[in-house]
């Protein structure tokens, strides 16, 4: 938190926007709770080094809608999520 008050204050950026692996549910709700928002997403390729087959196992049945697989391969889903300044500074403010 206090680098994204140094990043709008002292560095003078408007907003931040970050690209997130959506399989990565820990990471999401944590930007969530600083007051990122979902502002996009899209599906890439994966990794040719990632193992397809951990998506069978039962403790990651969860994450299998992140996955889906094409004519190319394996593609995961990213998203875009930002947070402006203003929302910033207006739960945070500078003394």
């Amino acid at each position: 938190a206090l680098f994204l008050t140094y990043y709008f204050t002292e560095l003078g950026f408007q907003i931040m926007v970050l690209d997130v692996a959506a399989p990565n549910q820990r990471a999401v709700r944590s930007y969530e709770r600083l007051g990122f928002s979902f502002v996009g997403g899209d599906w890439r390729i994966a990794d040719s080094r990632f193992n397809q087959r951990i998506l069978d196992a039962p403790a990651y049945a969860s994450l299998q809608r992140f996955f889906r697989r094409g004519q190319h391969g394996l593609y995961v889903e990213f998203y875009e999520m930002q947070l402006h300044k203003d929302d910033w500074l207006r739960k945070h403010p500078v003394a």
